[in-house]
């Protein structure tokens, strides 16, 4: 009875493995490296991974020789004859004796029966790496084998406007800064914005306090003016908001930019929204500015929108956050009124905002 496919492939491969002195001596190196890496780079579980790497490469020199196994088998079957003449003992009366066809037929299925003796054993070899990672101390510890980047820092940055009015007096030695509400100041704020150019005045004192506007800011309408102009039904009023821009948390900030909505006082119109860029705020700190509508021929309406654009130091990309509006008892909520000017201002720009 001829041997089976698995007995030819059995054999054969035993065959393979029993090579020469060379090539063994070439496959133990190669298992003995693999096992070392792990030592020569001074890993913690040199061991382990020693072990891990060392079982891979004998998996994959046992998978090498399966597959030229299969190969060999393969082709000795279909190189062997078909079948093969047999003599008879007997002889005729002609001297000679009679031969015989013997056909040899090839084994059954024999292509079928090694791709699945191909498949199976690669399979097979594929798991002592597997078993090798999962039951030894390689294995991954509970939340360590998936490690999640650390939440953002907290951060919380607020925005208190609250009703004010001018003239006022700035302390000695000290800094206010001046939101100045006129168009033009804004449209050059936002061209310029690349080269620093902002929407604050600043006004400092020294030694001596001062008030302000001063008379180089300019002038208050007098008694007379306010009252021609309110018989024309044009209201001024010297109201301003001051204004508190503070952030809670461990993290500086920097490049800030607040979304601010400056409208006409009429429904019928639509406004439009400015980015206002602020300077860097230190942790837990506080910057105030006062708002102020420079224009005397119209009133404003203006709100910030709620979210903030901001830079956390130490971050690779800058954040939106929500701008969390102190709530005031103010009639528009969180929309702040400013009537025309009570001021005459020196700056001479005209008020024509671009609705």
């Amino acid at each position: 009875m001829p041997p089976t496919i698995l007995a030819r492939f059995i054999e054969t491969f035993a065959g393979g493995l029993l090579r020469t002195t060379g090539e063994r001596w070439f496959d133990g190196i190669l298992i003995a490296a693999a096992a070392l890496v792990p030592w020569m780079l001074g890993r913690p579980l040199a061991f382990w991974e020693g072990v891990l790497f060392a079982t891979v490469v004998i998996c994959l020199v046992l998978a090498v020789h399966v597959i030229i196994t299969v190969v060999k088998v393969w082709k000795a079957i279909k190189a062997q004859p078909l079948g093969h003449l047999v003599e008879s003992p007997i002889y005729f009366p002609n001297n000679k004796k009679e031969s015989t066809y013997v056909p040899d037929p090839r084994p059954k299925y024999f292509r079928l029966k090694l791709i699945v003796i191909l498949v199976v054993s690669v399979s097979l070899l594929t798991l002592p790496p597997a078993m090798v990672k999962r039951y030894t101390p390689l294995a991954p510890k509970g939340e360590e084998a998936k490690p999640t980047s650390p939440p953002p820092p907290p951060i919380s940055i607020s925005m208190d406007c609250e009703f004010s009015y001018y003239p006022l007096t700035i302390p000695p030695n000290s800094t206010i800064h001046i939101m100045q509400l006129m168009p033009d100041i804004f449209e050059a704020a936002q061209r310029f914005s690349s080269i620093g150019m902002g929407v604050m005045h600043d006004v400092s004192t020294h030694d001596k306090p001062l008030n302000w506007p001063t008379k180089g800011d300019g002038v208050l309408l007098s008694q007379k003016e306010f009252m021609e102009e309110a018989k024309q039904g044009r209201i001024h009023t010297a109201f301003m908001y001051k204004c508190d821009l503070s952030t809670f948390g461990n993290s500086a900030i920097e490049d800030i930019a607040i979304p601010l909505y400056i409208g006409p006082n009429n429904k019928f119109l639509t406004g439009r929204t400015y980015p206002i860029a602020f300077d860097p705020l230190a942790p837990g700190a506080h910057f105030q500015f006062y708002m102020v509508n420079y224009c005397e021929n119209q009133d404003l309406v203006a709100r910030w929108t709620g979210t903030v654009n901001a830079h956390l130091v130490g971050e690779a990309q800058p954040r939106t956050l929500p701008l969390k509006i102190a709530k005031r008892a103010t009639p528009g909520g969180d929309e702040m009124f400013f009537a025309r000017s009570a001021c005459k201002w020196a700056i001479l720009h005209p008020c024509n905002w671009r609705w």
